[in-house]
């Protein structure tokens, strides 16, 4: 399989994602992944991507398992305080919110803040949503 052949996969899964195909979503991104031989940043983001297909189905404790294999992926090509972690914290926190497990949501929303102030500007807007999100898990 060729680079172009992996991005169009990733294309398509992001495609059905967002027409709500999420069974085809989820069946190009795992496609992908087992087509991958390196670690490299798409790998981290199809489990982010297949975590959001879950997330969207309700399956919450599916998504939290691929949300969190990503950091394990990201760690092996981005350092630990990258912006793509804050995203990935959120993610987990925002479905132990939908389950109502509101401290360890807090705890992943404080995960993602504490990155988000190493990595972005003062006034990004990012740092707004995690300060909302911290406030739902109160």
């Amino acid at each position: 399989m060729e680079l172009g052949e992996e991005l169009n996969l990733n294309a398509l899964g992001i495609l059905m994602l967002n027409m709500g195909e999420y069974q085809y979503a989820q069946q190009y991104f795992t496609k992908s992944i087992q087509n991958q031989q390196l670690a490299h940043l798409d790998i981290p983001q199809n489990y982010n991507y297949i975590g959001l297909v879950h997330t969207k189905n309700r399956e919450y404790d599916k998504a939290l398992e691929n949300y969190e294999t990503t950091p394990e992926t990201k760690l092996k090509s981005l350092p630990s305080n990258h912006p793509s972690f804050a995203t990935t914290y959120d993610n987990i926190g925002l479905v132990h919110d939908e389950k109502g497990e509101y401290d360890k949501a807090f705890e992943n929303y404080e995960r993602t803040l504490e990155i988000e102030l190493k990595s972005l500007p003062s006034n990004h807007a990012s740092l707004a949503t995690t300060y909302n999100d911290m406030g739902s898990a109160l």
